[in-house]
């Protein structure tokens, strides 16, 4: 958006139009392990909209995405539930304070590796802690908690390698067409 604001109106539009967007994107990979597009889409949110929005879709996206989920709700697991829940207000703040890197850099090069950082450190922390509910919830030892998230590298791998390129290639380029394309409807 431009420096002004944007009113109260179009501003919970554009929050919900995010969240929707989260829950969509979100239930059109449900299929393909730990290869997913949330987290960029709420980094976004966070881009366009503001940290104080992009916290809003974040938290609001997961909750709903997670207590959603046709493949196990995280209702019935509420430390993983909250844990995603942090985690999505974290990635859609940061975004928020990336802005200025992101959309008003003159290097485009610059954005997308300030992006592709972000998407990095932030999908690592997603994965750590998340990885990291149930063992804990279960109350493992040290051991166990070890244990269980070396279980789980393969797969958080995958995830942290496919969400940093995901972050180079596709948020700078969205993000930017997209707060033209906003621009123009103000």
């Amino acid at each position: 958006m431009t420096e002004k604001k944007l009113d109260r109106t179009k501003r919970v539009a554009y929050t919900g139009l995010f969240i929707a967007l989260v829950l969509g994107i979100g239930y059109a990979f449900v299929l393909i392990p730990n290869v997913e597009f949330v987290l960029a889409t709420i980094f976004i949110s966070g881009i366009l909209l503001g940290w104080k929005t992009g916290i809003v879709v974040g938290t609001a996206g997961e909750l709903l995405f997670s207590a959603l989920n046709p493949f196990g709700s995280g209702l019935v697991f509420p430390l993983l539930l909250f844990f995603q829940i942090l985690v999505g207000g974290l990635i859609g703040y940061t975004g928020g304070l990336l802005k200025r890197v992101i959309i008003y850099g003159n290097s485009y090069r610059k954005a997308a590796i300030t992006s592709a950082t972000a998407g990095f450190l932030l999908t690592f922390t997603y994965d750590l802690l998340t990885n990291l509910s149930y063992p804990l919830a279960a109350g493992f030892d040290m051991r166990g908690i070890i244990a269980t998230v070396i279980a789980g590298l393969g797969f958080s791998l995958i995830h942290i390698i496919t969400n940093t390129f995901v972050f180079l290639i596709f948020v700078p380029y969205i993000s930017r067409l997209l707060h033209k394309v906003l621009l123009h409807l103000e």
